[in-house]
């Protein structure tokens, strides 16, 4: 072969070479272009669902605060269960008033009407016995106990100890404040500190809100009240409630409760697989989270996630049915 075909070979062997080369760099170009492409749009995709599902959560939160917020919340708990602490109170100033009409019409002393008084009042509980009714009088400067159900060891006692000095939030005696409300407005509520009665006997000293009422007729002073823990119950009874009603995504998108128990939470409130409700979630097929088999509280995803009083709140996009 010649020198001059054999150049005219190697040049169009080169030549086809450099057109092969240059192909596969702009293939290539196009392919590391189109996966940058895929994977910027991927995490785009993944943002834009973490940020959903935050808002989504952030808004759960906000009901789970202002639940409870609200349970602390001495004006709230007068406009939630004040009307009820009156219904009890009228029931007892009703009992207490037929036997002052009957000592007034002389079919029994006025001794022995105060006595039948004080014993039907004493038998009144509600709230699984948490719940009952007292009465003192309303002597200055301090009151007398009159009767108490759950504590009868301060009946006929001068209530002057400073340990009641824990009412309205400044130190002021807890029963010449009930006296203070009654002689100004025959009625009123007043928030202090008191040992709760529960089946194991009294706890320690407890946030509590009170209703009292005063009978004139004989000085009396009639109250009832409720436990700041009782209000934080019905606050996360509500707040369980709430929470289960919410939906987005026509539906699909939902919220859960699970509590921050180690070495495995539990699950306090599951809107769609309510059988899991109490139970410790530590079932082997949980362990499917953040690719390192971490236990989670359900499959696929686990992006939004806070954490409000000991629980936690979570939420994920297109939930699969847990077997």
């Amino acid at each position: 072969m010649k020198i001059s075909t054999k150049m005219i070979v190697m040049f169009t062997i080169a030549l086809l070479v450099s057109e092969a080369l240059i192909a596969w760099i702009g293939i290539y170009s196009i392919q590391s272009k189109a996966q940058q492409e895929i994977l910027d749009f991927s995490k785009n995709e993944r943002f834009q669902i973490k940020q959903k599902l935050k808002n989504y959560v952030n808004i759960a939160y906000e009901t789970i605060q202002s639940n409870y917020e609200n349970s602390h919340n001495i004006d709230y708990q007068k406009q939630m269960y004040g009307h009820r602490l009156i219904n009890i109170i009228d029931s007892a100033h009703s009992i207490i008033m037929t036997k002052v009409q009957n000592a007034k019409k002389g079919l029994i002393s006025e001794n022995q009407a105060k006595n039948h008084a004080i014993n039907e009042i004493k038998s009144i509980r509600y709230d699984n016995g948490s719940g009952y009714i007292w009465i003192n009088d309303m002597s200055r400067p301090f009151a007398k106990m009159i009767m108490h159900p759950t504590v009868p060891a301060l009946n006929g006692k001068i209530l002057d100890n400073p340990k009641y000095d824990c009412a309205l939030g400044k130190k002021r005696n807890l029963f010449a404040a009930f006296v203070d409300v009654c002689e100004k407005n025959g009625q009123g509520f007043v928030d202090y500190l008191w040992p709760k009665p529960t089946k194991d006997g009294l706890t320690t000293d407890q946030p509590k809100l009170s209703y009292v009422r005063s009978i004139e007729e004989w000085g009396w002073v009639i109250g009832t009240g409720i436990y700041l823990d009782d209000a934080l119950s019905d606050a996360i009874e509500k707040t369980k409630h709430d929470i289960k009603k919410m939906r987005y995504d026509a539906g699909v998108g939902y919220f859960w409760i699970n509590d921050i128990g180690k070495p495995y939470p539990k699950m306090v409130m599951h809107p769609t697989v309510p059988a899991l409700d109490g139970k410790v979630l530590n079932n082997p097929k949980y362990n499917c989270a953040l690719g390192v088999k971490k236990i989670c509280s359900r499959q696929p995803w686990n992006f939004a996630k806070k954490m409000v009083r000991g629980l936690l709140i979570t939420s994920g996009p297109n939930p699969q049915k847990m077997a």
